[in-house]
């Protein structure tokens, strides 16, 4: 296994060993755990996985390498992602990261970061497909390619945070695909499983981790996900979010644990773009329900993200019905 860290961006892929290897799911997916390096910063971490193979997907070759080395394929997923058509995607970036990788002269070669924006849409893009080509035909995931390689997994952390400040979520993604192989990354608080279901994934259900084991929290992604709290409570310690329903009204209701006073709570779609804003100046630090004005916002899939300052932040994927 070869890692590439950067503070805004882990990239892992790996392969099965052998074929038939015990690990290995049909479609070249692979089960196992994907712990984070102790030496990484730790922040806000989105873990999910892009498997290669869509059997229903258009013969795009956005990416096309056959036989080749994982860490190659990560390499061309992160360049089909620098070249992609602006038009639909967030453009610019607010802020620059400086990357870090064990790989010899990687920071000369690629000396452009990403902002959280960017982030967001680098991570759509794999999550949710490619967009549309020129004549308007979807296209697949990013990591199209000839042959399957495994599993790919994509982190996304914040920067500067520190492992002692679990102010923000850590995910973990259980996919479940066409051909029925699944891919499982432990090592998180909580546990989203989506399913891929002709070309656009959906979610399954919600598992927060809790001493002795793993609760299910909904089987419905629009029931309560899991966290129990008052205002009457103690401070939180770390910033947090959770949805208290569906669309309603034109609002969307959410419960939010601020361990400082104001930030912002945003709504983004799977491409990267701002559908909804609600600013929290006025809140005091403690468990709050907030609505956010959502008009006109269809039903579908979104990030929800709350931001207190530049390394306190949360975000969380959250189904609209």
């Amino acid at each position: 296994m070869k890692t590439l860290r950067f503070p805004w961006l882990v990239l892992v892929a790996s392969v099965a060993l052998a074929q038939g290897e015990p690990d290995a799911a049909p479609g070249g997916a692979v089960h196992g755990s994907n712990a984070m390096p102790a030496h990484c910063r730790c922040g806000l971490s989105l873990e999910m996985v892009a498997v290669s193979q869509l059997a229903s997907a258009p013969p795009v070759a956005l990416v096309a390498i056959a036989d080749a080395d994982p860490i190659q394929t990560v390499l061309a997923m992160y360049a089909a992602f620098e070249r992609r058509d602006p038009d639909g995607w967030v453009a610019g970036m607010s802020r620059r990261y400086r990357f870090e990788s064990d790989e010899p002269g990687f920071a000369q070669r690629h000396p452009r970061g990403f902002g959280r924006d960017d982030e967001l849409a680098f991570a759509s893009h794999l999550f949710r497909g490619g967009g549309r080509a020129p004549d308007g035909r979807p296209l697949p995931l990013v990591a199209q390619v000839d042959a399957p390689l495994g599993a790919v997994s994509v982190e996304l952390r914040s920067v500067g945070a520190k492992r002692a400040v679990a102010h923000v979520e850590r995910l973990a993604f259980r996919l479940t695909f066409d051909d029925g192989s699944q891919v499982m990354l432990e090592g998180s608080d909580n546990v989203l499983e989506l399913a891929l279901e002709d070309g656009e994934w959906r979610v399954v259900a919600w598992h927060e981790r809790v001493a002795g084991g793993e609760a299910p929290v909904a089987a419905d992604p629009v029931a309560d996900e899991g966290r129990e709290a008052s205002d009457d409570g103690a401070l939180p310690d770390r910033l947090a979010i959770r949805r208290l329903g569906g669309l309603a009204g034109g609002t969307i209701a959410f419960e939010l644990a601020l361990p400082a006073r104001g930030g912002k709570l945003e709504l983004f779609d799977v491409q990267g773009r701002r559908v909804a804003k609600r600013d929290l100046d006025g809140l005091a630090p403690g468990m709050r329900r907030v609505e956010l004005p959502a008009s006109g916002v269809p039903a579908g899939t979104y990030w929800a993200r709350v931001q207190q300052s530049d390394a306190v932040v949360t975000t969380r994927v959250i189904q609209l019905h």
